[in-house]
């Protein structure tokens, strides 16, 4: 696998959430006129163009062949966060789990549904195994084709 594009979209990820992200964000914050969505909003568009990182916290990267997961273990914002479930199906429980991490990086306007509680419920892959990995909308993700 060419990983020759990883450290380019590392930083990319580090400071910018794909558009579609963005997008659900803001109707969301303009469906329940929540405060705090507009304010997280005002934050992550506010730090894309001063190229603030996102998130100060620690991650760790999640390489695909095209596209790249910044996953993080959490910290106490996190609650407070919107919230993205992936869910994997797979042969096996590792396929499923690393299949639900390729689903949070899928774009939330083409494959994205809400689900109870959560901004957007993305699934990828088949098979009897399924695992749910639920991310705050903060883990961020690049793609390698940014029309992706």
């Amino acid at each position: 696998m060419d990983t020759s594009f990883v450290d380019r979209l590392l930083r990319r990820a580090e400071r910018w959430l794909p558009a579609a992200t963005v997008m659900a964000l803001e109707c969301a914050g303009d469906e329940s006129g929540d405060p705090a969505l507009q304010a997280l909003l005002e934050q992550i568009q506010s730090g894309a163009l001063a190229e603030r990182a996102l998130c100060g916290e620690p991650y760790e990267p999640v390489v695909f062949d095209d596209r790249v997961l910044l996953r993080c273990a959490g910290c106490p914002r996190a609650a407070a966060l919107p919230k993205i479930a992936g869910v994997g199906r797979g042969r096996t429980e590792q396929e499923a789990r690393r299949n639900a991490l390729y689903a949070l990086t899928l774009p939330l306007d083409r494959y994205g549904r809400p689900g109870e509680g959560l901004l957007a419920e993305l699934s990828w892959g088949e098979g009897p195994v399924q695992v749910t990995e639920i991310s705050c909308v903060l883990d961020r993700v690049a793609y390698r084709d940014v029309t992706a």
